[in-house]
């Protein structure tokens, strides 16, 4: 990883070619998943896969233990694990670094070293089956590992801001061009703006000519459901980034999770419910692996219910989520 010493357009580029190599390994797993489900569409492949997947989660949760048991020291944690932050790509957003005690320790006694068992079965000597774990694996790490060069970003851009006397949020209302005139010292940022208008409601996918912006239309959610556990516990909605709160005995409802939110799994959190994401996710990939019961993409009109309610009851084996109260 590069040093802060760095300038600000060298590490954006190294992120940019990070996120290129990302990408490509992300459609590798896509591209192979999809075609197993091509050539196998009545079987359940998150249940095929059980046991296959080793993810930096699982990793985390390895070293959280060696780290109680005295064999890793805490700064060893910190510096592995310290660049992750809930919402990756928010700049502004906090890092496991500025508060491991809540992301790492706190709940350092509720982490343990969960050993799936493999599914056997017919398919895992199939080209498809192994290119799926393969890759699958593969795009986690590159996710971990280019997150670091997002964090330097972060922490950099933090730091000249701090310098020029920038507020965080003056800083989000100009361009990055303008934002780099700013603090080179070419020119002075204007602070006269507008204040912040309230966020627009997009649909999905917009066609020019043909999509309806006065209207809004949100397609049927096609929800992952992971493991056959039944649970019933109060909901913790976590809506902003970065917010702290005690998840511990919760099923835990949030609009999407990057690997920012893998504290999540030592955290005492028994279930995660999120709006958006699908089978081939961060969230749902990590879930399998540590057989934590999920939902992963319950939808708009779901997530709304959930998010008003107090307690819900997660049903995985029968595919349902029933709010009680």
């Amino acid at each position: 990883m590069r040093s802060l010493d760095a300038s600000l357009s060298g590490i954006l580029e190294h992120v940019a070619h990070g996120t290129e190599m990302f990408v490509r390994v992300a459609r590798l797993a896509f591209y192979w998943k999809n075609r197993f489900e091509e050539l196998h569409p009545q079987e359940n492949l998150n249940s095929l896969i059980g046991g296959h997947i080793r993810s930096v989660n699982g990793k985390l949760q390895s070293d959280l233990v060696a780290c109680r048991n005295g064999t890793i020291a805490r700064e060893e944690i910190v510096e592995r694990y310290g660049h992750l932050r809930p919402g990756q790509f928010s700049v502004f957003g906090e890092s496991y670094a500025d508060d491991p005690n809540t992301y790492l320790f706190a709940q350092m006694e509720q982490a343990e070293v969960i050993q799936v068992q493999k599914q056997t079965h017919a398919f895992e000597d199939e080209v498809e089956f192994k290119h799926i774990i393969t890759f699958m694996q593969a795009r986690e790490r590159m996710k971990f590992l280019f997150s670091q060069s997002l964090h330097l970003f972060a922490t950099k851009l933090k730091h000249k801001l701090a310098q020029r006397g920038i507020s965080e949020c003056d800083a989000s209302r100009v361009s990055w061009n303008e934002l780099c005139a700013c603090l080179d010292g070419s020119i002075a940022l204007r602070t006269n703006r507008a204040e912040d208008e309230p966020p627009v409601l997009l649909p999905d996918v917009i066609i020019p000519g043909l999509t309806d912006l006065r209207v809004i239309m949100f397609s049927e959610a096609m929800p992952s459901y992971i493991t056959n556990s039944t649970l019933k516990a109060r909901v913790c909605v976590l809506e902003r980034l970065g917010v702290k709160a005690d998840v511990r005995g919760a099923l835990v409802l949030l609009p999407n999770a990057d690997p920012g939110y893998d504290f999540l799994f030592h955290s005492g959190a028994i279930g995660i419910i999120t709006k958006v994401g699908g089978p081939a996710s961060h969230m749902c990939i990590r879930a399998i692996e540590l057989q934590m019961p999920a939902c992963i993409g319950c939808g708009e009109s779901v997530y709304q219910k959930l998010a008003a309610a107090h307690s819900a009851i997660l049903d995985c084996g029968t595919r349902q989520i029933i709010v009680i109260d």
